[in-house]
């Protein structure tokens, strides 16, 4: 060609540069790339670089001559920098290849969740205390020692790359998650750069339907397990934009979510009725396709925290069947755990822990059978769990045992859910406190947050119910107040203020004032030693409540 190059027109499915050869080609390449993105730099007018760093500040630097650049930087928790107009300046994807168009450069959201921010809210689902997800956070991902869910983290980012459904629904939860846990809303003058999450829900919502579409028209038989991930992420990116606890430090935001978050919650129930209605059509949980990764365990644990957490928040029932608990049981079983409760009570480690006797002692006229029942094995598992995890300091958490945590402790959320939903009086009253004990314990802004929520309703129960037990027969005896003062003191006990926490503080000093004669309680002295002696006949864990009784005792 005499040293000249030849330009042929070719259209976006094209996958070959005919009558080119290899050097030529390259330069044809080059030469498209930069024009591509002069063009680029023409409309945004600047590069926004965001820099995942250890602290929230903003630099700017600015040059006024020819080809000025201005840069902006915003913080969050690493030190990796990706360009969020894509492909400029990017060699990720140096020829704008992926699925996702010009949207590719937020995938640094798919990394910060994934790896960031829903590992520690597995641990934390899982019991484990704050500190010890303190640590694995601040480790790189490449030393810790936590493995559940990694591999299959580790495919989902790849597989976004080449699924726009899961890729938009991916990236729509991601920055709902980042904005409500960083108090940074994407899109606003305070927040990231980024899209907001309802930008992402669009787009994701016309990929999966397009994708369900073409599934019916073709009957497929075995669907696709992405599929039915992008449709979580959906349900629940629309339940966070439908729960206004979650947006308080946002006034404007909290103020539209109160108005329209019962459109976001229908919204939310709506996917993940057609998420179990895919589960059902597969055959169930079980018969979901096994891609190697762990997607399948995956969906099943996403798939009940956003139920619980939905179900929750609008008490009902959980919409997804209990069935997915049948082997979980109430030992960890197939696991290297091997310090049982009695040589752990032998070795001291479970000291202040509470024992449950005091709900035994409870005549069933005033607490059921079947809540005491429960409540034994929540405090079997508070048990197993505190030892579990005092083991996993010293020699690695096994991830069998981690698995039996995490799906235990909301097998017994969704049992105190149903009775809670079908019980009354003194029943439903015990049955929420637990409820709010077991959230209020987890190392989680969502579950804190629920807890507090349903501190409100627990107020309104105790009001309507607890009189009822002035009209038991024997209520004079000490181990019916001790129930009260439990009840009152766990919703007192929560970290953080919520707006009833005043009013459980003063009843409790009010039970309090009454002279319980319990061991451990003497007058009216009101300290953390007689307080945790008077709660450890029911459900208490003095490492984790310890700040709410410090707060409450400041209060005297």
């Amino acid at each position: 060609m005499g040293g000249q190059l030849l330009f042929v027109n070719k259209t976006p499915s094209s996958s070959l540069l005919t009558r080119s050869k290899r050097a030529e080609k390259a330069k044809i390449l080059s030469h498209v790339q930069s024009n591509r993105r002069k063009q680029e730099a023409r409309k945004a007018g600047r590069n926004t670089l965001i820099d995942l760093g250890s602290s929230t500040d903003r630099t700017e630097t600015s040059d006024d001559g020819p080809g000025s650049k201005t840069q902006s930087r915003i913080s969050f928790s690493s030190s990796t920098s990706i360009s969020s107009y894509y492909p400029t300046h990017n060699s990720s994807d140096p020829f704008h290849c992926t699925v996702a168009s010009t949207d590719a450069g937020n995938h640094v959201l798919l990394h910060c969740t994934l790896y960031s921010v829903w590992r520690g809210m597995f641990l934390g689902e899982a019991f484990a205390p704050a500190d010890v997800i303190a640590t694995l956070q601040s480790k790189p991902e490449g030393q810790r020692a936590d493995k559940r869910h990694a591999p299959f983290f580790t495919q989902r980012l790849r597989r976004c790359v080449e699924d726009p459904a899961l890729m938009y629904a991916t990236l729509a939860y991601g920055s709902s998650c980042l904005a409500w846990t960083t108090g940074q809303i994407p899109g606003s003058n305070e927040g990231t750069p980024l899209p907001p999450a309802e930008y992402f829900l669009g787009k994701a919502l016309r990929e999966v339907r397009m994708r369900l579409a073409n599934t019916y028209q073709q009957h497929e038989h075995q669907l696709d397990p992405w599929l039915i991930l992008a449709i979580y992420s959906l349900a629940v990116t629309e339940q966070w934009n439908g729960m206004p606890e979650l947006w308080r430090r946002f006034p404007q935001k909290f103020a539209v979510v109160v108005k329209t978050g019962k459109f976001g919650r229908g919204a939310s129930r709506v996917h993940m009725r057609a998420l179990l209605r895919l589960v059902s059509l597969t055959g169930g949980w079980d018969r979901l396709p096994d891609t190697g990764d762990g997607l399948r365990d995956y969906l099943l644990d996403s798939a009940v925290l956003a139920d619980k957490y939905l179900s929750m928040y609008e008490f009902t029932e959980p919409l997804v069947p209990l069935d997915w608990a049948r082997n979980v049981g109430g030992s960890p079983t197939g696991t290297t755990f091997n310090i049982g409760i009695d040589n752990g009570q032998e070795a001291g480690l479970l000291t202040g822990i509470g024992s449950g006797s005091g709900f035994l002692d409870v005549p069933d006229t005033v607490l059921s059978a079947e809540v005491k029942s429960l409540l034994a094995d929540i405090v079997s598992y508070c048990r197993i769990s505190h030892l579990a995890w005092k083991e996993y300091s010293e020699r690695g958490m096994d991830s069998a045992m981690e698995t039996w945590l995490f799906r235990r402790l909301q097998e017994l959320i969704c049992r105190l859910m149903v009775l809670c939903y079908r019980a009354g009086g003194v029943d439903q009253c015990v049955c929420l406190a637990a409820h709010i004990f077991l959230l209020g314990c987890t190392a989680n802004v969502g579950a804190q947050t629920a807890a507090k929520y349903q501190a409100l309703r627990l107020r309104v129960l105790m009001m309507d119910h607890m009189s009822d037990l002035d009209k038991k027969k024997g209520l004079e005896s000490p181990m019916h107040k001790g129930l009260k003062l439990w009840c009152l003191s766990t919703a007192a006990l929560l970290s953080g203020t919520f707006p009833a926490r005043g009013w459980f503080i003063d009843r409790m000093k009010e039970v309090w004032r009454e002279k319980i004669e319990q061991p451990g309680v003497e007058g009216d002295a009101l300290t953390e030693d007689a307080i945790s002696e008077a709660l450890g006949p029911y459900l208490f864990l003095p490492e984790r409540q310890r700040d709410g009784i410090k707060y409450v005792i400041g209060e005297e």
